[in-house]
């Protein structure tokens, strides 16, 4: 017979964020699946996120392990569990009761999707009220007035708007949900590289086809390859895919630097022309950084002739560096570093910069503004002291030309692992 699924449900979380930490495994002991790993504020009296999924062990036993420090204590986590049951967004009801559960399965009534029921197919009454939309009874879904969008109406596409590629377009393989990955587009396909997925991806790599909606495992026959990882960053050259950092299972923060041939599908690991090290603790790059970005820039010198700025990396070099800042290395923790890489010489250099004394952050984000030579950062975790480390809501401009820092106006709020 088969095993019985166990379906747990958080009622109530909350423990001190980053430090407090609930494993879940699919089995009776700390070597099974890891299913999830819950930490910090997600509900509490009337305080709620968005969505937290349920989660679902299918071996017949659940293993809860609770990690805690003694520095700060909250109220902890309520969870309750059933066996054999349905999904539902409200443990105390079937199907979060909109359907009825059958096997295991959820059978929904009219008016609502998804494998809880708990999806209205027209939420939000289509934004009526708003004169946004109508739900058409027939098709099940919302119709929207002229120049508004989205499965509920609420979007304004003169402002630009979200389109939810739901899982139900793209039939067949589906890769596993992974978290802290990078990706990259070449012509019409997305390149989902790494990440965390609890020993659930069987490939480094994945593939989005746009135009066929359908997922692919990139396969390779590369010998060596690059292991799994997570919190590397990824940039698209030409047509290769460069992955520097990360982190190794069991292995650490790595300072690799990968190059994936699109179209000969291959990986390459790159030696990098590096500084010499002497120094005990003189820094040298590549350094071992996990949690950083790498950012494509025109690579001009700074002085040319006649005062004007000129391509650099003559001789048949490239024109173009990664610009990578920021992250966290075991041997130096939060980073505040600038490293550059140049893709015709194979350089590597840690620069000197100037402007605002930016301290070392973590999770952050960072655009390139061609028009302006620029870079955006905003957010992560940044390093107040030795012992305290906090998020931010600062953005910063860095000019690579010119190496210069600058503060700009600071975000309503602080987030970190965005994009």
């Amino acid at each position: 017979s088969q095993p019985s699924v166990i379906r747990l449900h958080l009622e109530e979380f909350a423990t001190e964020c980053g430090w407090d930490h609930l494993y879940v495994y699919d089995g009776d002991s700390v070597e099974s699946p890891l299913l999830a790993v819950f930490s910090g504020l997600m509900y509490r009296k009337n305080f709620t996120i968005r969505r937290i999924p349920e989660v679902f062990a299918h071996s017949g036993s659940a293993l809860l392990h609770f990690f805690s420090d003694d520095a700060y204590n909250m109220s902890g986590f309520n969870i309750s569990y059933q066996v054999n049951a349905c999904p539902t967004n409200d443990s105390s009801r079937n199907c979060s009761g909109n359907g009825d559960c059958w096997n295991g399965e959820c059978s929904c009534n009219t008016g609502f999707t998804g494998a809880a029921c708990n999806i209205p197919r027209c939420p939000n009454y289509c934004s009526a009220h708003l004169g946004r939309g109508v739900c058409n009874e027939k098709q099940q879904r919302c119709i929207c007035s002229a120049g508004y969008t989205g499965n509920d109406c609420s979007q304004t596409i003169a402002h630009g708007y979200w389109t939810a590629i739901d899982a139900g377009e793209t039939e067949g393989f589906t890769p596993p949900g992974s978290a802290s990955h990078g990706a990259a587009v070449f012509h019409d396909t997305l390149y989902v590289i790494a990440g965390e997925s609890y020993g659930k991806a069987e490939a480094l790599l994945y593939m989005y086809d746009f135009n066929g909606k359908v997922w692919e495992t990139a396969h390779t026959e590369s010998k060596p390859a690059p292991e799994l990882r997570y919190g590397a960053s990824t940039v698209i050259f030409g047509d290769k895919i460069f992955m520097y950092g990360g982190v190794i299972e069991g292995k650490g923060v790595c300072g690799e630097l990968w190059a994936f041939d699109v179209s000969a599908k291959i990986w390459e690991n790159i030696t990098v022309k590096a500084e010499q090290c002497n120094e005990t603790y003189e820094m040298c790059g590549p350094l071992r950084s996990a949690g950083h970005t790498a950012t494509i820039v025109t690579n001009y010198d700074q002085i040319g002739g006649g005062g004007k700025k000129v391509l650099s990396g003559g001789g048949g070099g490239s024109s173009q560096k990664m610009v990578v800042i920021f992250g966290h290395s075991p041997q130096f923790g939060y980073l505040n570093t600038v490293q550059e890489f140049n893709f015709g010489t194979r350089e590597w250099k840690i620069v000197p910069t100037r402007g605002y004394p930016v301290k070392g952050g973590y999770g952050h984000s960072a655009a390139y503004d061609p028009l302006r030579e620029r870079i955006y950062v905003y957010g992560g975790i940044v390093s107040e002291s030795d012992s305290s480390q906090l998020l931010s809501n600062k953005l910063f401009s860095y000019e690579p030309h010119e190496r210069l820092w600058t503060l700009l106006e600071t975000a309503p709020t602080a987030r970190f692992l965005h994009t």
